[in-house]
């Protein structure tokens, strides 16, 4: 648990084949189901202060309070992505580790007090979210990333569902509707 930002919510896993990553995570460690969301694009999204689009897969599950989210980029644009697979060929993002809040710009202007630097940021308002980091420690990242209700709420049915699993049904399309 952070002092500053509370508990980490999250670890990410870069893969280049995200069906692929899915049905070993759901067979060989039986963590599950995964709701998925295929090409999803982001045009509001700047990195290393630069405008860019970001088209990717993503995938939700979860194990205990922990979310596991696996990403695949689609297109070779520059991303905190492509950063990662060019010096590992894919693998858990193990310095990216995710915080959610209500008051996103509070928690980034907290990091920036503590000298990280955003790399990457989503200035979409349904999705306010930016990835920081250190010069003191290169190799963590932090996500911090607004939460409303409602996608609180989407974020708790994942965790129930994965804490119901019975094997069955592993990939899902799409997320579930918060209850």
């Amino acid at each position: 648990m952070s002092l500053f930002f509370g508990p980490v919510r999250q670890v990410s896993y870069v893969s280049r084949d995200i069906d692929r990553s899915m049905a070993f995570f759901a067979e060989k460690l039986g963590i599950g189901p995964w709701f998925v969301v295929r090409r999803h694009r982001m045009a509001d999204c700047v990195y290393r202060g630069a405008p860019m689009e970001l088209e990717f897969s993503l995938a939700l599950s979860g194990s205990g309070a922990l979310e596991f989210e696996i990403v695949q980029q689609h297109g070779d644009g520059p991303s905190i992505y492509r950063d990662f697979l060019a010096v590992s060929p894919e693998g858990l993002h193990v310095q990216h580790m995710a915080f959610r809040c209500a008051e996103v710009d509070a928690y980034m202007e907290r990091l920036r007090a503590n000298g990280f630097t955003c790399v990457q940021e989503g200035l979409s308002p349904k999705h306010r979210h930016g990835y920081f980091t250190h010069p003191d420690e290169p190799g963590l990242c932090v996500e911090i990333s607004a939460v409303s209700e409602k996608r609180g709420r989407m974020f708790a049915a994942i965790q129930r569902l994965a804490a119901e699993w019975d094997g069955a049904d592993p990939v899902r399309e799409g997320f579930p509707r918060p209850d």
